[in-house]
């Protein structure tokens, strides 16, 4: 009986151990202390970062000198809220040459006309030929307490989707997760939902998003990434092509390849 509670004991105490190695494994990634991906430059010639006021002041100069050649600078946030430097990192990353583009986080606790009518008067007065599409950023991390159904986000990105393909001729690309891609996005087409047919960018920080540049656009492979200019961590990004395919379709940056 001892030989059998001492096993119990082994067994319990190893799933412990391994319990507490994967979520200290999931905390390092997910706080950018481990980096798991590393798309080499051969394969994915345009990488990028985005930032926000987080971010702080960024010496844009010396961020494209190590080669980074797109950024996503968040604009708002929900109906009301913008990021109070926007402005100062859009016009600072495009003076250093790099394309820009700016993003939106969705709220699920807003109307979502609202939202794209806001995400509209900050944007288009900063936006130039050339520029990224606007991105809208779709996840629950931070988000409000409310998790839509699948009709309810139907509805709501609709009204958003309607006011930005109307301001900008184009439609937004969707930033999500591997998760809320097959909860809400795989399926979009079959129901007529408005999500469907966008570009998207997956956030996978332990692995390379399933399919190929077909399927998406931008990898966020990485976050709290170490970049010289930037004070703190910043999410790392890569686009899935070459500057010829991103020329053909975004349009023609007028910057320099990196």
């Amino acid at each position: 009986m001892r030989r059998v509670h001492r096993l119990l004991f082994l067994l319990v105490g190893g799933s412990g151990l391994l319990v507490f190695a994967a979520g200290g494994l999931a905390w390092a990634v997910s706080t950018g202390l481990l980096q798991v991906n590393h798309p080499s430059r051969s394969d994915f010639p345009l990488q990028g970062l985005d930032v926000s006021n987080h971010q702080g002041p960024v010496d844009w100069a010396t961020v494209r000198r190590q080669g980074f050649s797109f950024v996503y600078v968040k604009a708002t946030e929900g109906g009301d809220w913008s990021d109070g430097r926007y402005v100062e990192h859009t016009a600072g990353a495009r003076a250093a040459g790099l394309r820009v583009g700016a993003y939106h986080y969705f709220t699920f606790c807003r109307d979502g006309g609202e939202q794209g009518r806001h995400a509209v008067d900050v944007v288009r007065p900063q936006t130039r030929p050339g520029d990224l599409p606007l991105v809208v950023d779709l996840e629950f991390g931070g988000n409000c307490a409310h998790t839509p159904t699948v009709a309810e986000l139907d509805q709501e990105f609709g009204a958003f989707d309607a006011v930005v393909r109307a301001a900008f001729g184009r439609p937004p690309v969707l930033y999500v997760t591997e998760d809320f891609r097959r909860r809400y996005v795989d399926g979009a087409a079959a129901r007529g939902s408005a999500l469907a047919g966008h570009r998207l960018w997956i956030r996978n920080t332990l692995g390379r998003p399933s399919g190929g540049c077909e399927r998406w656009a931008f990898w966020q492979y990485a976050n709290g990434g170490r970049v010289d200019g930037v004070e703190g961590g910043v999410d790392l990004n890569t686009y899935c092509g070459d500057p010829a395919s991103a020329d053909r379709e975004f349009g023609s940056s007028g910057a320099p390849d990196a």
